[in-house]
């Protein structure tokens, strides 16, 4: 899914929360790769808790985090663990 919200410099884009364990996960899994990503906290920002909750509703997904990258959802922390595994992160992070 393809999604005009999600405009950054940065190819990944993460939704999380301070009390998601995976969104830490996450984030020290992209910075061991040295991926460079930007991480919007929903619980320290409205507009990111709103954009959440219309992308439950677009994606059918109700977890955090919710990975994006190049505006496209790759899904949650196991996604983007497999998409390394199977040689994909890499590629599509470039």
């Amino acid at each position: 899914m393809e999604n005009q919200e999600i405009k950054s410099d940065k190819h990944v884009v993460i939704y999380g929360g301070d009390y998601c364990p995976y969104c830490h996960k996450l984030k020290h899994f992209l910075d061991s790769k040295n991926i460079p990503y930007e991480y919007r906290d929903i619980t320290k920002t409205k507009e990111y808790e709103k954009q959440v909750n219309e992308f439950v509703v677009k994606l059918k997904w109700s977890t955090i985090p919710m990975i994006f990258i190049k505006q496209k959802f790759v899904g949650g922390y196991t996604d983007v663990v497999n998409l390394d595994e199977n040689g994909e992160l890499e590629k599509l992070v470039k």
